[in-house]
């Protein structure tokens, strides 16, 4: 019932995602009655998914009950990245990463780092211990890349780290150099970031940065294969920032690159071009091949999405509307 409720649209994929996660433990009976009893309330927050599911829990399963203020276990073990996002859902540049893990381990990785925060400060750096500690991750993270590459016999490439995220930042030569502290610059990954931070991630990785031209998003143009030439998915990533499915947001940095109208291998020529493709998170990709979804892309750069039950959809730059 409440996967019926994802198809609609009325629950995001991701709560679906995440109570199959926690229901893993439960009994098919536990698990029937939690199902039931969440869709005769109608009500699909967070906060009453938990309440639901400890009902179930203490109903059908007491001895998984444990005091959440007990020691932590192994079974507690996890890393977490989350980014910090800003009033208008835009990230900011900031993220928290959370560990809970074997305490030797954790305690020799600290000691590491705040042994790369000494070594900042000796450089010169005048930020405080805690902010210090903070860059060290980066630092650690950087070094090890290099070394991976080293181990591999293989010099690093300009550009690259081993290991590492690319992150593409768009601004102006200048908004870089402006004095205003508030003047941001747009990335592909992290949301809108100030030109204050954009400097100092230059200077401390600067030999990792490429700049890039300029793409033109009116260019046109078509090849005769399945997938399309860098400069052409490219431009559609820049023009479609996300995948352009729903109430998605998922960056379109790492989406695929989906054929609107099928990709048909004995079909005409010219069927890849930037009007027939459009960024697609894999998950959504694979909803619309194999779950009945399909969409036109419209001439205002507009989606219209359609689900095999009929119910419709415009995607836009600012959000979904549902049109039925």
């Amino acid at each position: 019932m409440l996967w019926a409720q994802v198809e609609l649209l009325e629950v995001p994929g991701w709560k679906a995602r995440r109570v199959a996660e926690l229901t893993r433990k439960l009994s098919r009976e536990a698990a029937s009655w939690f199902d039931q009893t969440l869709a005769d309330g109608e009500r699909y927050g967070w906060p009453t998914i938990e309440r639901i599911l400890a009902m179930a829990v203490a109903k059908f399963h007491p001895e998984l009950i444990r005091d959440k203020n007990g020691p932590l276990t192994k079974a507690d073990w996890d890393v977490r990245l989350e980014h910090r996002y800003g009033p208008d859902g835009a990230a900011s540049g900031t993220s928290t990463l959370d560990v809970v893990g074997d305490s030797l381990d954790l305690a020799r990785f600290h000691d590491l780092v705040c042994d790369e925060a000494e070594k900042l400060k000796r450089a010169g750096d005048t930020d405080t211990l805690g902010q210090r500690k903070a860059k060290a991750l980066g630092s650690i993270a950087e070094a090890q890349g290099t070394l991976d590459y080293e181990a591999a016999d293989q010099p690093t490439p300009r550009g690259r780290t081993g290991r590492g995220l690319r992150v593409f930042v768009h601004t102006t030569l200048a908004d870089l150099f402006a004095t205003d502290d508030l003047t941001l610059a747009d990335t592909d990954r992290l949301g809108p970031i100030l030109i204050e931070q954009l400097t100092d991630w230059l200077q401390r990785h600067g030999s990792i940065a490429t700049i890039t031209p300029v793409i033109d998003l009116h260019r046109t143009g078509s090849v005769d294969r399945h997938d399309p030439p860098a400069w052409m998915a490219e431009q559609v990533r820049l023009r479609d920032q996300h995948c352009v499915f729903p109430h998605c947001t998922r960056s379109s940095a790492d989406a695929d690159l989906d054929h609107i109208d099928p990709y048909n291998e004995t079909g005409p020529p010219s069927q890849t071009n930037p009007e027939n493709l459009a960024p697609l998170c894999r998950r959504h990709h694979l909803a619309k091949t194999f779950a009945g979804w399909h969409y036109r892309r419209n001439r205002d750069g507009t989606y219209t999405w359609t689900n095999k039950h009929g119910h419709t959809w415009l995607v836009t730059p600012l959000g979904t509307i549902q049109l039925d």
